[in-house]
C-alpha cells in the first residue's frame, strides 16, 4: 500500500516506502524497458543501498511515481534523512552514487510550469521535510531532459565525464585528445603481454572475491588518505556497499568486475556497475608500490574500453569529479547541480549554512579545497 497517493491532472502520483522496490515493479538494471535510467537509480542499486548505506545512516527511503493514462511517466527515489533535528530530502548517495536523477520514460518532456506545479504537489505528498538538498544534478538522463532542470539549480563545481569510443578503438588510441595516454597504455600493455606476463579478468570466479575486495580496499583506502588526508571507504555504509555489491547474488545485474595481474600477483581491479550500455567506472584500485610503473591501472581502463567497444554503441562512464588524469581519457563531459529550497523556518536556516559553507570553500587554497572534497562521490 502506498504511503500517499494523490491526483494531480493528468497524473497520478503514489509515495511507497522503500522497501517496496519489488512491489511498484522497480526498473531493474538488466532491464530498463521503456525508461532511460542510470544505474544508481535501479531497483538493484537502491535495494543494496538501502540495506547498507541507508541503514548506516538511518535514512528513510521513499519512492515516487509518477504516472498517465499511459503508465508511469517518472519515478523518483529519495532518502528522508535527520540532521540536525532536521527532515532532508536528498538522493540515496552517500559516496556511491555520481548522478542525481529521476528515472523518466525515454524522450517524455515535463513543461516548465506544468512540472513547478506537478513538483510541489509530489512536495506535499511526502511526510514532513524542513529542506530538499539534491545533488550531482545533470541536465538530461541519458538524452531525455531531466524534469528537475526546471527547478532553480546552482551549477556546482562537478561535472559528469564520460568515454565513447565508438567501434573503432584504434581510431579513439589515435585521437590527437587522448594526448598520447592511451597510446602509452597500449604500449606498456603490449610489453606485458609478450613476457606473457599480464592477465586481463573480466569475470572472476566467485571463490576469487574475498581477495579482490580485500585488494580493492586495501589499494584504495591508501590512496584516498594519501591524496585527501580521509578515508573515503570509512564513511557509514560503504565497505558494506561494495561487499554487497561484489558478492550478493541479487546485485549481479549490476555489477561488473575485472582484475589485472602481473605474474600471478594482483596489480589493479575495478568493481563498478552496469546499466544498459552504460559501464560505470566506479572503483577502481592499483597496487602503486610495486606496479605503478607499468601503467597497468591505465591498462585496464583500456581494456575495459575494448570490451565495451565490441557493442559499437557502448559508454564507459567516469562519474561526477574533475579530477585532471581523466580529461586524457574523455570524449564528453556535462555540468552538474544542486537545488536546495527550504520547506519551514528550520530549513531556512539549513539552507543559509550550506550557501555559507559553499561560499567559504571557494574561497579556499585549492589544496584545501581538494581534501575537503574527498569523498568525490557524495
Amino acid at each position: 500500500m502506498p504511503i500517499a497517493r494523490l491526483r494531480h491532472e493528468p497524473y497520478l502520483i503514489e509515495i511507497h516506502a522503500g522497501e517496496d522496490l519489488a512491489a511498484v515493479d522497480w526498473p531493474s538494471a538488466a532491464d530498463s524497458g521503456s525508461f532511460d535510467v542510470h544505474a544508481f537509480q535501479t531497483r538493484e542499486f537502491l535495494a543494496l543501498w538501502m540495506d547498507t548505506i541507508g541503514a548506516a545512516r538511518r535514512s528513510q527511503g521513499l519512492l515516487v511515481t509518477v504516472s498517465d493514462g499511459d503508465g508511469a511517466v517518472c519515478r523518483f527515489a529519495f532518502a528522508r534523512e535527520a540532521r540536525w533535528g532536521l527532515q532532508i530530502l536528498r538522493f540515496m548517495d552517500g559516496g556511491v552514487a555520481d548522478y542525481g536523477a529521476p528515472i523518466i520514460r525515454r524522450g517524455y518532456q515535463f513543461e516548465a510550469d506544468v512540472f513547478h506545479r506537478l513538483w510541489q504537489s509530489i512536495l506535499r505528498a511526502l511526510p514532513r521535510i524542513d529542506a530538499v538538498d539534491l545533488r550531482k544534478v545533470p541536465p538530461t538522463v541519458l538524452g531525455t531532459p531531466n524534469p528537475l532542470a526546471h527547478l532553480a539549480l546552482r551549477v556546482s563545481g562537478d561535472r559528469g565525464t564520460f568515454i565513447a569510443p565508438g567501434p573503432d578503438l584504434d581510431a579513439y588510441i589515435k585521437d590527437p585528445a587522448r594526448r598520447g595516454q592511451a597510446r602509452q597504455a597500449t604500449s606498456k600493455l603490449g610489453q606485458l603481454q609478450r613476457r606473457g606476463a599480464v592477465t586481463i579478468d573480466f569475470d572472476p570466479p566467485g571463490a576469487a572475491m574475498p581477495a579482490i575486495l580485500d585488494f580493492t580496499f586495501r589499494q584504495k583506502s591508501a590512496q584516498y588518505v594519501a591524496t585527501i588526508g580521509l578515508d573515503v571507504l570509512e564513511l557509514p555504509g560503504q565497505r558494506a556497499f561494495f561487499t554487497g555489491l561484489a558478492e550478493r547474488s541479487q546485485a549481479k545485474a549490476l555489477r561488473t568486475v575485472a582484475t589485472a595481474t602481473i605474474d600471478g600477483q594482483l596489480a589493479a581491479t575495478h568493481l563498478g556497475y552496469l546499466c544498459g550500455n552504460h559501464l560505470y567506472y566506479i572503483l577502481p584500485s592499483l597496487d602503486r608500490a610495486r606496479f605503478g610503473k607499468t601503467s597497468i591501472g591505465s591498462a585496464l581502463l583500456l581494456e575495459v574500453l575494448r570490451h565495451v567497444a565490441r557493442s559499437g554503441d557502448g559508454i564507459v562512464d567516469l562519474g561526477c569529479g574533475a579530477e585532471r588524469w581523466k580529461d586524457a581519457w574523455i570524449t564528453g563531459s556535462f555540468p552538474l547541480s544542486t537545488h536546495l529550497s527550504a520547506r519551514t523556518a528550520a530549513g531556512l536556516a539549513y539552507c543559509a549554512a550550506f550557501r555559507l559553507r559553499e561560499r567559504l570553500h571557494r574561497q579556499e587554497p585549492a589544496g584545501r579545497q581538494h581534501r575537503n572534497e574527498g569523498g568525490g562521490r557524495g
